[in-house]
């Protein structure tokens, strides 16, 4: 995935993706995708700041509501830029359904309640957008529902496959999710999809507060995220093996975790760094994975326990 070099730049790019909602008679303007984009005009304004004040960044590095703010505008922004490359190949009445959520809600997520997760349906449409767009890079042909529930991954020659999304806000609540997941699949197992494959995206499991939030380099951004992927494919594994009513076994024995953000980096010098990541695994034991699922996810997605970046870019 291209990215732009500086913020400008990005700014522009950003809103190159959001003036495509006009072709969907949508408008962008006012929702939170323009608070987005207005954190992006303050760090615009801080980087010319720098060039006679060397300490312009530190009151936004001390903010943790505007670095917040910074991590969710970029994770959302880049999820809605991957899922725009296939917009052309999806039925555009359901997708202008989809796109007219997408652009609702608040700038930040809500919190959770309850212990469970909170039900926020603009972003978790948007990760089911990312994920056609996701699973096409593998060579799928992706396609929405007319009941507007389903993504369905087309292979000539293959069963179709049904594509679960999900974005859980915590570790405790992954055992939830994936009872969702099985539930959802055994119900629709009867509408043609002998396979899934959930997509989860776990920007929230982790929270923005730590390691990820203090790095100093790119580098340790990279290595922090990794880290945290991991952490949450291992602790799905677990689940599935160790409670039955939640293991996917045969029925998704292949899973695509993502994660997308942007922090402000200090060394070597003070700039933005954004990311969006994917990681591929087994959901249990890998022989039981059709072969032609691996190879196909394989040819991207580095299948099994490789780690693929979408494109991580410094800017600013």
């Amino acid at each position: 995935m291209q990215h732009a070099e500086n913020l400008v730049e990005a700014r522009k790019a950003w809103v190159d993706v959001l003036d495509r909602f006009q072709s969907f008679d949508l408008d962008w303007r006012g929702s939170r995708f323009e608070t987005y984009l207005g954190i992006i005009d303050h760090l615009v304004e801080l980087a010319e700041r720098r060039k006679t004040d060397p300490d312009a960044y530190r009151e936004f590095r001390e903010n943790l509501g505007r670095q917040e703010l910074l991590f969710e505008g970029a994770s959302q922004m880049l999820q809605l830029e991957v899922a725009s490359k296939v917009w052309d190949r999806l039925d555009r009445r359901i997708l202008a359904r989809k796109l007219t959520k997408v652009r609702e809600g608040g700038p930040i997520p809500r919190a959770r309640s309850h212990g469970e997760d909170a039900a926020d349906e603009p972003r978790d449409t948007l990760v089911e957008l990312q994920a056609a767009a996701l699973m096409a890079e593998c060579g799928f042909e992706p396609a929405l529902t007319a009941n507007d529930e389903d993504l369905r991954l087309l292979l000539a020659g293959h069963p179709d496959v049904l594509a679960e999304c999900k974005r859980p806000v915590g570790m405790d609540t992954l055992p939830t999710t994936l009872s969702k997941v099985r539930r959802q699949f055994w119900k629709r197992q009867g509408q043609g999809a002998s396979l899934c494959i959930p997509v989860l995206a776990v920007e929230r499991v982790h929270r923005f507060a730590g390691a990820l939030r203090r790095a100093d380099t790119s580098e340790s951004v990279d290595a922090e995220v990794l880290r945290r992927m991991e952490v949450t494919i291992e602790e799905i594994k677990k689940i599935c093996a160790e409670v039955p009513k939640h293991g996917l076994g045969t029925l998704a024995p292949i899973g695509v975790v993502t994660f997308a953000g942007a922090v402000l980096v200090k060394e070597p010098t003070t700039h933005v760094y954004r990311f969006a990541t994917r990681l591929a695994f087994d959901t249990g034991r890998e022989q039981d994975s059709p072969g032609w699922l691996i190879k196909q996810l394989r040819h991207t997605t580095g299948l099994l326990r490789e780690f693929v970046s979408l494109g991580p870019s410094s800017i600013g």
